[in-house]
């Protein structure tokens, strides 16, 4: 083939090897007899003079490259059956026509005697389109749609990612298609194209940020729009993840209004009214939530804090349990605006989480959700722009900007002035002296000459001092909960709570024994310690804590303190600057056994080991009764009856397949900076046996998922114990298709010593890529399990193997699906193989999954 210059144009001829493409599509066609060669005019006679007659370009890569011509098929008009030609793209083709200044052509082969050069012969012209497409490969697909757009291009884009769902090309294409006629349609395109090849971010944001101010941001979509959405293609669209990815929109306004009546979808799940995006993936407003679903869907959607302003309805605290979603609550009267202290917190916790993404409602989405939306828009630095302390918008702006985009916020005028105000006021912070830091101070012990305290047993009262804020009731709390884990009472006496000094003095005049008690209040002067420690009852080892932060600390811990008793947030300053002045440190001479002082948070770290146990004692997985004895127990075992009807119908029943490996518990240390593993009775490491040697790299590589897990307590870091069983070595069963060599089956609680639900688990795993062991069946209360049953389940195939299970555990659970109130189990009778034990036979291991391939919880 070659370009000549042709009827006064430039044509692509060859015939031999054009006639072999027509072939292809019109066998039966004589072309011998059109009386002209075959050809694919590039440009005409009329375009060839206006462009100046260029010189004819190269058959070659670097030009027109021929492996990208495409013949796609035989096309044809009805109106003139007896003209019918070969349709062809080639992208090249057109790129040199716009280097010439010529718009892209329609290329084709005429193949008949007759011919019409005013009939469309483009794509649309093509026989049965439909069914060409399915011969078309993946470049076709792509060199059509690179081509002059016609009419079918939306259609043969959505063919191409229906043919092609791992294609990142697909996706561009059909986003670059439907654009203007369909930019949610679009806006999920690019998302899923992202998804695939993340190196596309920078040309995804370009073209995403085009569709600012005409379709609302994210993976929910109206009614109409669903319909958009092609139904061969909703699995790979629907996915929020991929929108959810993209970060690099956070500090863009979006400005497509959101109308509070119309309904927002994410799959088949109808979201609360009103919820729209104000910055992508960074901050949303949204009615009130109406069910734990709800929250379940904010969480899919990326939310993980929700800002609950409603003081007539706050949240129900079961709805977050244990989820990565959190609620933080400001109860705010209806039409009222928050406290100026009230909005100061949440604008710090705001800031202070860059990666959090907050969901701001009321219980319509518009007044008080409106006011606070408002003041955060009025901060708000655009992408590119450092942040910084000073408002970005005045208060007509502000209010302006979230009316426009959320119609009907802020629906009285005291939330307006409030708006104002609060904008004004951060002028003057911004321009204040900066934030104290803490201290980092150590603990100083005084005590009398000659005395020996073991501050763990001995003490019997411990009297706190200090300011507001200074720490005292974090501290008492801790130690609570330290001692309750180690079986131990502790009485805490704080005036906050019992909103009197009478009944304090009247709770500390009692006898606690054998329980500590904390009297947790100021005690500021000497006076007012002697007052209390005359009430005392005898024999009494009193020791004084002072928490001797200074008062510019404490006034800047009371401004982030949401929920104290007696002292608004954002107040205090009075009553702290006046206990400052009153404030006389305690001395042993009051008498004190021993005194305590600590003028840092690590300080009060250091007194809470000291009160208590800087390690606490390994909780040992209790051991699980068989609920049957199929052949496979041992005289050490124990065996334990099914439960009776009357037990069955009040429990809930979680059944999950028993997997054969090494029980191990993972928890925190006492600091919460280090992950311990322990086997049974005592901690393990990678060392401590070949099974365990991949034990240390498993841990460091899942060490943030695994704290989030464990360390939910900001009081006891060591609270939680993860139990699960490590499946590196074959012990009696064979598993070949692990999905991670650590699969978990229970979370207890140290404190309250209870273990949780299965539902909590696997919502306390969700996306931390740890898995938890399969579920076999999952029974409401009243449906209790036979013997029987339990018979034919441990005859079931596991899992992971070709092999049938080890057994089953029975979990029973409380109505609630919150606690597991106790376990049994059932094990094949010939689970053992042989006489001999795994151990003697050296390391065999499992067959392990590549971990990455799936986000961990349920298998």
């Amino acid at each position: 083939m070659e370009v000549i210059k042709y009827r006064g144009g430039v044509a692509l001829v060859g015939d031999a090897a054009l006639t072999t493409i027509v072939s292809n599509f019109a066998p039966e066609q004589d072309t011998n007899q059109r009386g002209y060669p075959l050809h694919i005019t590039l440009l005409t006679k009329d375009e060839y003079v206006t462009c100046g007659k260029p010189q004819l370009p190269r058959l070659s890569r670097d030009s027109l490259d021929v492996r990208y011509l495409h013949a796609l098929g035989l096309g044809q008009q009805s109106e003139r059956p007896d003209v019918r030609w070969i349709v062809v793209v080639w992208y090249h083709v057109d790129k040199w026509r716009r280097s010439l200044g010529i718009l892209p052509s329609h290329l084709h082969i005429s193949i008949t005697p007759n011919n019409n050069h005013n009939l469309d012969k483009s794509i649309n012209s093509l026989i049965d389109t439909e069914s060409l497409s399915h011969t078309w490969s993946e470049d076709v697909f792509d060199h059509i749609l690179l081509s002059s757009c016609t009419k079918l291009h939306p259609t043969i884009a959505e063919w191409m990612a229906a043919r092609f769902p791992e294609s990142h090309r697909a996706f561009i294409r059909l986003a670059d298609m439907n654009r203007n006629d369909q930019p949610k349609l679009s806006m999920l395109a690019y998302a899923r194209a992202y998804h695939l090849d993340p190196s596309l971010v920078a040309y995804v944001m370009k073209q995403l940020l085009k569709l600012n101010g005409t379709v609302s941001w994210g993976p929910t979509l109206t009614e109409l729009e669903l319909l958009g959405v092609p139904t061969s293609l909703r699995a790979s669209l629907l996915d929020p993840r991929p929108l959810l990815d993209l970060k690099t929109c956070n500090h863009t306004l979006w400005t497509t209004p959101q109308h509070s009546r119309e309904p927002q979808w994410l799959d088949q799940v109808e979201l609360p009214r009103f919820f729209s995006w104000i910055l992508p993936n960074r901050l949303a407003g949204m009615s009130t939530p109406r069910s734990e679903e709800d929250i379940e869907t904010l969480q899919r959607l990326g939310i993980t804090t929700v800002l609950t302003l409603t003081k007539e309805e706050p949240l129900p605290v079961q709805w977050f349990e244990f989820r990565t979603i959190s609620n933080v609550y400001v109860p705010v009267e209806n039409w009222k605006a928050p406290t100026r202290g009230e909005m100061d917190y949440i604008y710090s916790r705001f800031i202070d989480s860059p990666d959090s993404v907050w969901l701001v409602h009321c219980g319509g989405g518009k007044g008080r959700a409106g006011t606070v939306l408002a003041c955060l828009i009025a901060m708000h630095a655009e992408a590119g722009e450092e942040p910084t302390p000073f408002p970005q918008f005045d208060t007509t702006a502000a209010i302006s900007t979230i009316r426009s985009l959320r119609p009907g916020s802020i629906e009285s005028q005291d939330q307006e002035h409030f708006v104002g105000q609060w904008i004004q006021n951060r002028w003057l912070v911004a321009q204040s002296e900066a934030t104290p830091e803490e201290s980092s101070e150590p603990m100083t012990i005084a005590t009398p000459p000659g005395s020996n305290v073991a501050f763990n047993t001995d003490v019997t009262h411990i009297f706190l001092v200090g300011l507001p804020g200074s720490g005292k009731s974090w501290l008492s709390i801790a130690i609570a909960k330290r001692r309750k884990a180690l079986g131990l009472k502790t009485v805490i006496i704080n005036q906050d709570t019992t909103r009197s000094r009478s009944a304090c003095e009247e709770a500390i005049g009692r006898s606690h024994s054998p329980a500590l008690v904390i009297l947790d209040r100021c005690n500021p002067s000497t006076s007012d310690r002697q007052a209390f420690l005359s009430l005392l009852p005898s024999p009494s080892l009193v020791i004084a804590i002072h928490l001797s932060s200074p008062p510019p600390i404490c006034t800047q811990r009371i401004a982030t303190r949401l929920s104290h008793p007696t002292i608004p947030i954002g107040s205090g300053h009075h009553a702290l600057t006046s206990m400052s002045r009153a404030l006389t440190p305690p001395t042993l001479t009051e008498p004190f056994s021993a005194i305590l002082t600590l003028p840092s948070f690590p300080a009060s770290i250091s007194a809470l080991h000291l009160l208590t146990t800087p390690t606490l004692p390994l909780t040992k997985f209790p051991r699980t009764p068989h609920l049957l004895d199929l052949g496979a127990t041992t005289p050490d075992d124990i065996l334990s009856p099914l439960p009776t009807q009357t037990h069955a119908q009040q429990s809930r029943l979680t059944i999950e397949e028993k997997l054969d490996g090494a029980n191990l518990g993972l928890s925190l240390t006492s600091c919460g900076t280090r992950i311990l593993a322990q086997n049974r009775s005592h901690h393990v490491t990678s060392s401590y046996h070949e099974q365990f040697r991949p034990l240390d790299a498993w841990v460091a590589t899942h060490s943030a998922a695994l704290k989030r897990v464990l360390g939910r307590d900001g009081h006891m870091p060591d609270r939680w114990t993860l139990y699960g069983e490590w499946l590196v070595a074959r012990h009696s069963v064979a598993y070949t298709s692990l999905p991670a060599p650590f699969l978990a089956f229970d979370l207890y609680d140290r404190v309250e010593r209870v273990f949780v639900s299965r539902r909590l688990l696997v919502r306390a795993l969700e996306g931390t890529g740890v898995y938890a062991v399969p579920v076999l069946e999952e029974r409401e209360v009243g449906r209790g399990v036979g013997e029987g049953e339990l018979r034919g389940l441990v005859q079931r195939r596991s899992r992971f193997g070709e092999g049938r299970v080890e057994g089953v555990y029975v979990r029973f659970e409380d109505g609630e699906g919150r606690r597991t109130t106790g376990r049994g189990k059932v094990v094949r009778g010939d689970f053992i193989q042989g006489d001999e034990h795994w151990t003697k036979r050296g390391v065999v291991r499992n067959g392990i999954l590549w971990e990455g391939e799936r986000g961990g919880a349920g298998v």
